[in-house]
């Protein structure tokens, strides 16, 4: 348990079984940090995957910034909040936040994922009166876009109506101040965690997001979209001040490049962190991820070829039930090419 020194509280969680998450924080923190006037205290939520060599970097992007980060391993804790089922998954991260009200003791915290940049200063989230409310968040019209189909419909009609998980009320997950005070005082929180999972977590489709959902359903502060922006609409015009970012979508900027102005910040903010000391290293490491994606990968036309060569066997072979999704390929290698080299123009700029 840990008590309130009159900082920012700012709690991030992160699983890295290939080492290469790590960095993902520092973008956060650095974001924070460069935009934040107040004194924060960045709290890292990892397990055992963490390196000593990221603990170091992590440390060390907050003292570039004379600010402060505390790491704690809550290894020794995943089975509080991790589904069995999810305890050797890359993705487990998502689930430490649930041991945020048994960690602290402070009056709130802000929770953010690693797939966000903050491009505002972080102390207007903070300073928002959540007054009796256990927690502020923005309303996620997203997740339920992706509720679709049968199975899906079946789902939402069954499983979240029945459970009071309300698709009008239903929040991000991502970015949250937390009411600790009354979290704690009024909730049995950890107890809810394991009976919930137990009972829905093989039927529920957004893991603690939807715990989460559930357990605040009508007790959450819904807060300017600002604080959690996931529509990007607009951004082509470099409209991208005064927000925090979410990149909820499965393009991110380290593994593409669709959203110039978006996706520029995760590059200028890593610029800032030990990740990369200087402008050849971020080059580098900039090409090195996206070039190794699907369709960015340096052979991409050798697998224009291939696809090609698939083409014509397909119509000689008169399969033609393939040929769709096969000229779609052909086509995104081609369109997906002229990005990377525009995007590389403008990025350098």
């Amino acid at each position: 348990m840990m008590h309130d020194d009159g900082k920012i509280k700012i709690a991030l969680s992160l699983c890295d079984p290939n080492g290469t998450y790590a960095r993902h924080a520092a973008v956060v923190m650095a974001s924070i940090f460069a935009n934040t006037k107040s004194l924060v205290c960045v709290y890292l939520l990892h397990d055992d995957t963490l390196t000593e060599e990221n603990k170091e970097k992590l440390i060390a992007t907050a003292k570039t910034f004379s600010q402060e980060a505390v790491l704690i391993n809550v290894q020794d804790r995943m089975s509080e909040c991790v589904p069995i089922e999810k305890i050797n998954s890359p993705g487990r991260a998502t689930y430490f936040r649930l041991l945020i009200p048994s960690l602290f003791q402070f009056p709130k915290i802000i929770y953010l994922d690693c797939d966000i940049i903050v491009n505002m200063d972080v102390k207007d989230l903070w300073d928002i009166p959540v007054r009796d409310c256990a927690l502020a968040a923005v309303l996620d019209s997203y997740a339920y876009a992706e509720l679709k189909g049968i199975k899906n419909y079946v789902r939402e009609r069954l499983v979240y109506q029945r459970i009071g998980i309300k698709k009008e009320k239903y929040f991000n997950a991502g970015v949250l101040l937390m009411n600790l005070e009354k979290i704690n005082a009024r909730y049995l929180f950890s107890i809810a965690v394991a009976a919930f999972f137990e009972r829905y977590g093989a039927i529920i489709p957004f893991a603690d997001q939807d715990f989460l959902n559930y357990l605040f359903a009508d007790d959450c502060l819904f807060i300017d979209d600002k604080f959690c922006r996931m529509d990007f609409a607009g951004t082509e015009t470099g409209d991208v001040d005064g927000y925090i970012l979410h990149l909820i979508c499965d393009n991110k900027p380290w593994s593409s490049y669709t959203r110039p102005y978006v996706d520029n910040l995760y590059w200028e903010y890593l610029a800032m962190t030990p990740y990369c000391g200087d402008n050849k290293t971020l080059i580098k490491t900039l090409f090195d991820d996206i070039c190794t994606k699907e369709f960015y990968h340096l052979r991409t036309s050798d697998c224009k070829k291939h696809y090609k060569k698939r083409l014509s066997h397909n119509l000689r072979k008169g399969h033609l039930i393939p040929l769709p999704a096969m000229l779609w390929n052909i086509f995104k290698v081609s369109r997906k090419n002229d990005g990377v080299a525009q995007g590389a123009k403008e990025f350098l700029k």
